[in-house]
């Protein structure tokens, strides 16, 4: 039997039919101790399959029902997906779906990580509405208490928006950030995330910006930058475009002959 157990120790990364059918051999109360541990580890990827097993194996009641519970909460699969969704979407209509579930340890663990979720929001939501109030004034501070934040989509989305602020104020911190940023994709993006809001302060900065892209994106940075200063700041606008390194086709393009 230690023979057959080693086989199917080895058969479940690899292969659970042939795990299964090596278990089945088993004496049953050997049997079910293999198949619980079988089970436990396919059912991360074909819990389907072993739910149509569960059933008829030797295993304890309470090792069917807590894989049964498994089945239930299974964030792939029906009720188990939409109620992983709202855990992170919509807590509070999380806790409210959970109640459909049957009462159980798995139903229970689920319920306490729902409302400490609930509960972080809710700290979450009083401190970022400060934040973001405090960054109306003094976006500086503002930044500097996103560390009492947790990581995650609410303090980045928070940290881009005083950034965007400061940089309105401040418009050569953009070139600062962009000039440490080794050439390529992660500068042009830095550069598109800030040129909006520099262009709207400062058009020469944001010229200058726009020259920091990648070869493969400059020219139509730079491009951009000219046609929306020539609509702000004609004079201005025409005078750099003249200095610019753009090629003449589109220098005369932006600025047609007589213009």
């Amino acid at each position: 039997n230690s023979g057959i157990q080693a086989v199917v120790q080895v058969l479940t990364a690899t292969d659970p039919e042939a795990a299964y059918t090596w278990a089945a051999q088993l004496p049953e109360e050997e049997q079910a101790r293999s198949l619980r541990s079988l089970f436990l580890r396919w059912f991360r990827s074909d819990p389907e399959r072993v739910m149509e097993l569960v059933e008829a194996s030797p295993l304890k009641e309470e090792d069917k029902e807590h894989l049964r519970m498994r089945a239930r909460f299974d964030p792939r699969r029906g009720d188990g997906r939409r109620l992983a969704m709202d855990m992170h979407r919509n807590p509070e209509a999380a806790l409210k779906q959970l109640e459909q579930f049957p009462a159980g340890r798995e139903r229970e663990h689920i319920r306490k990580m729902i409302e400490s979720r609930i509960e972080r929001n809710q700290v979450d939501r009083g401190l970022r509405s400060e934040i973001w109030r405090q960054a109306r004034s003094d976006p500086k501070a503002a930044l500097a208490r996103l560390d009492d934040l947790p990581d995650g989509e609410t303090k980045e989305s928070l940290r881009v928006a005083i950034e965007r602020q400061l940089i309105e104020k401040e418009p050569r911190r953009a070139l600062d950030k962009v000039k440490v940023l080794p050439e390529g994709a992660e500068r042009d993006r830095e550069i598109r995330m800030h040129l909006r809001s520099v262009l709207r302060s400062d058009p020469q900065v944001a010229l200058e910006l726009a020259e920091l892209a990648s070869e493969r994106r400059r020219e139509a940075e730079v491009t951009g930058v000219f046609r929306s200063w020539l609509r702000t700041d004609p004079e201005k606008a025409k005078e750099a475009l003249r200095k610019s390194s753009l090629p003449e086709k589109t220098k005369s393009f932006l600025v047609p002959a007589g213009e």
